[in-house]
């Protein structure tokens, strides 16, 4: 190729057109909207998936806990509920859940002349301890396998308020959110809730104040917690049902625990009616998606107006809205009867 061709040839190379500036920005924005619409689809997409995994492992669980009750003619839990709700377990933190899965998962070992690591000293109160090595769960010929988690759903828990280090080495069973399931279980030999009965005869914040249906210091451990779970949630001052609460606990857990249809005394005023019935003989409890156990921020409360009591429920059907008082929370409620 000769200079004048080459020359000819150069001057005339295609160029291709680019982005303007402006088809850039536009390209940018679609991307934006698109992202803006995407993740938060994923995210409530996940938190779907959460409590629908959430919802079955409660399934599962109360499907053991009726199974032990057929089996056996009791709830499942080595203590009574008046043993757990004893005020020495406020601070000695160990959990109604700790305690029904030592039926539902193998058993205590009391007795067994363990020693070493792995055997572990548990119980509501001092004197009340029993032997458990958590190595023997589902083994052996005491463990009956009522119910068996799967390692994800069933783990030590991070900032429970325990006095009894033993405790905190014991596994809890764990939501899709990483946090604890409570249980609620109801004492069998409180005294039957009637018009004249007193409120503290159905919630208490321990059984020294008097034989109750439920109490308040079987899940002290967690509500009493400034710092649970791998977020370090503020359970303390963020639940209705946090340590924060505690001239109010027993009205509140007397709201969430009592039948919703069954009122003892309906004819009283709002603020003074009380259940003649529990929601069951068991209730679980998930925290849901916030991770606070009836979180004070939840729209549940906002529309108590802040009178969170049993008989709100009765007062809001009068006005025409939900009957039951633990609609609007994120929580996961599921009762054995």
């Amino acid at each position: 190729m000769n200079r004048e061709a080459a020359s000819l040839t150069s001057t005339h190379t295609i160029r291709r057109p680019g982005f303007t500036l402006i088809e850039l920005l536009v390209v940018i924005t679609i991307i934006a909207v698109v992202i803006g619409i995407t993740v938060p689809a994923l995210g409530f997409a996940r938190e779907i998936a959460k409590k629908a995994s959430t919802d079955s492992l409660v399934k599962d669980l109360t499907l053991s806990v009726e199974q032990f009750k057929i089996d056996e003619g009791r709830a499942p839990g080595y203590f009574t509920p008046e043993e757990m709700g004893d005020i020495q377990n406020i601070t000695r933190g160990f959990s109604q859940m700790q305690n029904i899965m030592l039926d539902l998962v193998g058993g205590p070992v009391a007795n067994s002349g363990l020693t070493g690591s792995s055997a572990l000293m548990v119980g509501p109160t001092s004197a009340g301890e029993i032997e458990v090595d958590p190595a023997l769960v589902n083994i052996g010929e005491s463990a009956k396998g009522y119910f068996t988690p799967k390692p994800k759903d069933y783990a030590t828990v991070e900032g429970g308020d325990t006095g009894n280090s033993d405790h905190a080495q014991l596994p809890e069973v764990i939501d899709a959110w990483g946090m604890p399931i409570l249980a609620w279980a109801e004492n069998d030999l409180a005294p039957v809730m009637t018009e004249t009965s007193d409120p503290e005869e159905f919630s208490e914040f321990s059984s020294d104040r008097g034989s109750s249906h439920f109490y308040w210091a079987q899940n002290a451990v967690y509500l009493r917690s400034t710092g649970l779970g791998e977020r370090q949630v503020d359970q303390a001052n963020t639940s209705l049902l946090g340590f924060a609460e505690a001239s109010n606990i027993p009205v509140h857990l007397t709201a969430i625990l009592g039948s919703p249809s069954a009122a003892a005394n309906p004819d009283a005023t709002p603020a003074s009616i009380l259940p003649r019935i529990a929601r069951g003989s068991i209730v679980f409890q998930s925290a849901g998606s916030d991770r606070v156990y009836l979180s004070k921020n939840d729209n549940g409360f906002k529309r108590t107006g802040g009178d969170f009591y049993y008989g709100w429920s009765r007062q809001a059907a009068a006005s025409g809205e939900s009957v039951d008082i633990i609609d609007g929370f994120d929580d996961v409620f599921t009762s054995v009867k």
